[in-house]
């Protein structure tokens, strides 16, 4: 099904591209936070997951900028007005309204605690962002702490990844954890949530990768 779009933009100064869809006319689709949709132009097709609620249209999605990338070549030539196609719906990351829930993001991996945090009745515990760049912080109005990684940190941010805040981070047997973005941080993420006592059950992950 196709659809118009209502804004398309890159955050300035970052690697982040907000795209904005209308809801198809006669789609009930109902966001979960966790889910997603397959966007295609022209036949190239990405999946991406919702960093909007179900009550918000258009709908939200962050794609990072990728140099080449077969995607972003072609939305960076669509504007508000021009169509873009829904092919399909997945969920595939089973976030929960948890009482005891923690996330851990990095980029745009934090679109679906964005869904989750306008939706759950219960917020997170406490929620870790991390970036490459201070303009590619996607802030969540729960985040304890921000980290980037490879430049001047801003104020309120601390230089380093995600990793360091785990070093005295301790591990409950009744919480759950969130993990989604790249690889690396979600390994080594669950590595370290794992060493202090979580079991494969506490951790639920979701991969982002770099081929837009």
């Amino acid at each position: 099904m196709y659809t118009e779009i209502a804004a398309n933009y890159v955050i300035p100064q970052s690697s982040t591209r907000v795209l904005r869809i209308k809801r198809p006319d006669g789609c009930n689709y109902k966001i979960i936070p966790g889910a997603g949709a397959i966007l295609s132009i022209h036949g190239v097709a990405r999946p991406f997951s919702f960093a909007c609620t179900d009550k918000e249209d258009p709908w939200t999605f962050l794609i990072r900028e990728v140099e080449g990338g077969e995607f972003n070549t072609q939305v960076r030539k669509l504007g508000a007005g021009d169509l873009i196609e829904v092919d399909d719906f997945f969920r595939y990351f089973d976030l929960e309204d948890h009482p005891e829930a923690y996330y851990f993001a990095t980029g745009t991996g934090c679109a679906p605690f964005l869904s989750a945090v306008g939706t759950f009745e219960h917020m997170p515990r406490a929620t870790f962002v991390g970036a490459k760049t201070p303009a590619d912080l996607v802030k969540i109005h729960t985040t304890d702490m921000y980290f980037v990684s490879q430049v001047q940190r801003p104020s309120d941010a601390f230089h380093g990844h995600i990793t360091d805040a785990l070093v005295a981070f301790k591990v409950t047997p009744t919480a759950k954890y969130y993990i989604c973005g790249l690889a690396d941080m979600v390994r080594d993420v669950s590595a370290q949530l794992m060493a202090r006592g979580a079991t494969h059950d506490q951790i639920c992950v979701e991969l982002f990768y770099a081929k837009n």
